[in-house]
């Protein structure tokens, strides 16, 4: 089965909470985080083992 790729788009409070739910689901690849704040989207890139897109 082919895995669905995903990128979430700003990592405030709701992004945070679809990007750990999306993480861990089997069919789905967390493809990145998109965020305008360094800080804050490198740390959630991290924390969930992808890359940051300012």
């Amino acid at each position: 089965m082919n895995r669905l790729k995903i990128a979430v788009v700003g990592v405030g409070a709701l992004g945070r909470h679809h990007a750990r739910i999306l993480s861990g689901l089997d069919d789905v690849t967390l493809a990145g985080v998109v965020d305008a704040r360094p800080e804050q989207g490198q740390q959630i890139a991290e924390q969930f083992g992808t890359t940051w897109f300012p």
